[in-house]
């Protein structure tokens, strides 16, 4: 005899095994292959996101360290410029000291001259 055809087989398999059984594991088999397919491409999708996440918290750690750097540059910037005007009210003040003394010794000494 020549070979079972497909058809042939399904015909020899319903009528040994119920149909409620033949379709169950029909379903069975397409689950599994659906299944299957669903982790591959939910592998997939967990590997490129995490991927992305990585490069996202890269590029953002750069970008804070890079703040940091800058803020750290300002902050030595603003205390050198805060020194060097502490500097130079406290000379304005003592310039101004030394000639109110130096005001103030002259009009004694013309006050004292005069009599």
């Amino acid at each position: 005899m020549g070979q079972i055809k497909k058809g042939d087989d399904y015909m020899n398999m319903s009528l040994s095994v119920s149909p409620e059984k033949y379709f169950d594991s029909r379903f069975d088999g397409q689950e599994k292959l659906f299944t299957e397919k669903f982790n591959g491409l939910k592998t997939q999708f967990d590997e490129r996101f995490n991927s992305l996440e990585n490069k996202f918290d890269e590029r953002f750690n750069s970008l804070e360290n890079k703040f940091d750097e800058r803020l750290n540059s300002l902050e030595i910037k603003f205390d050198a410029i805060d020194k060097r005007s502490k500097w130079s009210t406290n000379l304005t003040f003592g310039v101004l000291g030394l000639l109110a003394a130096m005001v103030g010794t002259l009009l004694v000494m013309t006050s004292l001259h005069h009599f």
